[in-house]
């Protein structure tokens, strides 16, 4: 449907949409009878916390596809014209009378709000409410329908994407449609482009749902909205679906292999040690990294082993460049010493952290295998300048809830789901636990893997070891299952 007008406070913006006028009888040919059609109530939508002045007009436009039934129980569709202030619409009925007619096109009549809506429309559903002569006049089939906006622009990283859908996601079960799905072939670009859904009038959180050419996922999950009848809610402009938090790090040789250097791939500290003294050994072999424990307890033959991509280790920076001691890791930022590099994860765009290492049950005894993050909020801290975004809420803490993708007698793959419920941080003043937002990228001074605890029975000689072979973001599951494939 249509041709939208929205005017914010004297300024008119081109939308897409629907309202109806016309007027036209003429029979073109034997079985091609033309109709104006019209809204039984001229119909508006208000910008919801706006004014009058701050609404849309709903209108007929070009284009616009209506479905007519017959007498003969067909369904065919027709596409509307305009001419000047009327709208009108030719239906090959061949010897068949009009029975019925609805908008948007589909083969049933629509009940509710359509489930699937025009990329470029704004589909509030109608239905015909009579003829009268050449004039149709259409009525609205349910009242109850909000517009959700949902401005989208080309991200900054990587190549643009090329949307194959757009999904509108509700978490209301009494809401008549749960998902709403608009098909595209669109390739986002440096202007704003706007998705408008027609939605049930509910109380409602949202979560947009982009899929791209290459079956990759996004996903947004926005605030709880009360959506009131024939308003408009616009969602703010979503700007990084793009390689935002998209890190791969392969672990051959010291700087990873030819073309994708380590240093390529974001902050990278390699082995953690939260004491100041000493690093524990790495040896950068040409297949696979492998790291020799550290004695964590003696007394009870407790070995650590680690891997961090960010760390912030009392209050000295960590480096993806420097490797080796404590002081060599300390990082230089334009000019300015001991800075902390801020790690970027976005959950929205790359929600699956995974790793292959060592088959875990390999290496020793009741052992616990954990992420550690901290987003310190402060531009700085005890001299420490944090260099990427500063946080407007701090995560941090661990979790220790991994998923296995597959084992060998000697090998595993592991990974962390960040979108699940059960992956939480503690925030803020640290009093609760919190899923991490996938509306932003998130900047973290510390991300890293903790594998303490790990007991043998005895005193080993030499120290125990482990083997790391990559590790990364990834969009989905099914993603990591075929990097996993070729790795």
């Amino acid at each position: 449907m249509k041709k939208i007008l929205f005017v914010f406070a004297g300024i008119a913006l081109a939308l897409v949409s629907c309202n109806k006028e016309a007027d036209q009888n003429v029979q073109t040919q034997e079985n091609l009878v033309s109709y104006s059609v019209v809204i039984d109530t001229p119909t508006k939508a208000v910008i919801a916390d706006g004014d009058d002045a701050s609404h849309m007009d709903v209108k007929w436009a070009e284009g616009d596809k209506i479905a007519f039934k017959l007498s003969d129980n067909s369904v065919v569709g027709a596409t509307v014209t305009i001419d000047g202030a009327t709208a009108k619409v030719s239906v090959n009925v061949g010897a068949n009378t009009i029975t019925d007619a609805w908008f948007p096109y589909s083969a049933e009549k629509p009940a509710d709000i359509p489930e699937y809506q025009g990329a470029d429309s704004v589909d509030i559903p109608l239905s015909m409410a009579g003829i009268s002569g050449s004039t149709i006049t259409f009525a609205e089939v349910t009242s109850e329908w909000a517009i959700v906006r949902v401005p989208v622009k080309a991200g900054i990283f990587g190549d643009p994407r090329t949307f194959v859908f757009v999904k509108f996601k509700n978490n209301n079960p009494a809401a008549p449609v749960q998902v709403i799905q608009k098909n595209c072939a669109y390739t986002l670009t440096s202007e704003v482009k706007y998705f408008d859904f027609v939605v049930p009038a509910v109380e409602s959180t949202t979560e947009i749902i982009f899929r791209d050419s290459n079956g990759l996922e996004y996903r947004r999950k926005g605030s709880a909205y009360t959506f009131e009848s024939h308003k408009i809610y616009q969602l703010p402009t979503i700007a990084d679906v793009d390689d935002t938090g998209r890190h791969i790090w392969v672990l051959q040789g010291e700087e990873g292999p030819v073309g994708e250097p380590l240093s390529d791939n974001a902050p990278f500290t390699y082995p953690f040690r939260s004491q100041t003294d000493y690093f524990t050994t790495m040896t950068r072999g040409e297949d696979y990294w492998t790291q020799t424990a550290w004695v964590q307890d003696a007394g009870s033959f407790k070995y650590r082993f680690g891997l961090a991509f960010s760390l912030n280790v009392s209050n000295k920076g960590q480096a993806s460049k420097t490797w080796g001691t404590l002081e060599e890791s300390k990082t230089t930022i334009n000019g300015a010493e001991n800075q902390v590099m801020r790690f970027p994860v976005h959950t929205g765009n790359y929600p699956i952290f995974a790793l292959k290492m060592s088959k875990l049950s390999t290496l020793g005894n009741s052992r616990t295998f954990k992420l550690d993050v901290n987003s310190i909020q402060a531009a700085n801290q005890a001299g420490n300048a944090f260099y990427g975004r500063e946080m407007p809420v701090k995560f941090f803490d661990s979790t220790t809830a991994k998923s296995t993708l597959s084992e060998t007698d000697t090998e595993g793959i592991y990974y962390f789901d960040l979108t699940s419920d059960s992956i939480t941080f503690k925030y803020d003043d640290g009093s609760s636990r919190s899923k991490l937002p996938n509306t932003r990228a998130l900047h973290f001074t510390t991300w890293q893997l903790q594998i303490p605890d790990v007991k043998y029975d005895d005193t080993q000689e030499p120290l125990p070891t482990c083997k790391f072979y990559w590790a990364g973001f990834f969009n989905s599951v099914s993603e990591l299952e075929a990097f996993a494939a070729a790795h």
